[in-house]
């Protein structure tokens, strides 16, 4: 004589039971967000957003897609590194609060290097003068530590303007931002700001030309 299909049901039931201690459940198991990897990849993709809604009159900053052609970008980096890589070390560089971090002048390279920056500049229609003297290279290697939040100048009718020759990630106020290579950055004078820590193997490199202002040296923010 055959069972109920209510004495299978309970049979199956206490079968499952019995084994159920012994099974990996999901929650057992180590989950991937869990590791510290995928700790700071979350975290990363949380804090770090895309600038390109900001603008100079309501955000005190703005980025300029593609001012610079994949050629010129691709042909002026491998410029850079091979004078940087001559120049490092040298009395030619200066070397910033962080030593992963090198200031190099715009002189020490090809004045096309200077022409193409002072023209892209110019192409953003911005008021005031660029102040050549003080155009820099900007280089920072593996290692870098996050800037102190600073200001380029108090001035609020000034700008600096960075063209990203990699991409680079900033800090603008409290939100962190990932401009890409070929991008300017503007931002106008007062905004504080500060680059974020650099960890990746290449070295990010960036041209910045100060406009309407001629003080090189930061301050702290208000």
């Amino acid at each position: 004589m055959g069972i109920s299909r209510k004495e299978s049901n309970a049979k199956h039931y206490a079968k499952t039971k019995k084994f159920k201690s012994q099974r990996i459940t999901r929650a057992d198991k180590p989950r991937l967000s869990q590791t510290s990897s995928a700790v700071r990849k979350r975290r990363s993709r949380m804090v770090v957003k895309e600038p390109y809604s900001a603008t100079l009159e309501h955000d005190g900053f703005q980025v300029y897609r593609q001012r610079w052609t994949e050629s010129e970008n691709t042909g002026i980096c491998h410029y850079l590194r091979q004078v940087c890589k001559e120049k490092k070390g040298t009395e030619d560089h200066h070397l910033r609060r962080d030593p992963h971090k090198l200031s190099f002048h715009i002189n020490l390279f090809h004045k096309a290097v200077k022409k193409k920056a002072i023209e892209v500049t110019n192409s953003l229609e911005l008021p005031g003068k660029i102040t050549e003297p003080n155009i820099v290279c900007i280089v920072t290697h593996k290692g870098s530590t996050k800037q102190s939040d600073h200001v380029d100048t108090h001035d609020t009718g000034a700008y600096s303007v960075l063209h990203m020759m990699t991409n680079r990630t900033i800090w603008v106020g409290s939100t962190q931002y990932v401009v890409k290579a070929r991008d300017v950055l503007v931002m106008k004078g007062g905004v504080c700001h500060a680059g974020s820590a650099h960890t990746k193997d290449h070295p990010s490199m960036m041209l910045h030309v100060p406009v309407g202002y001629i003080d090189i040296f930061t301050d702290i923010c208000n």
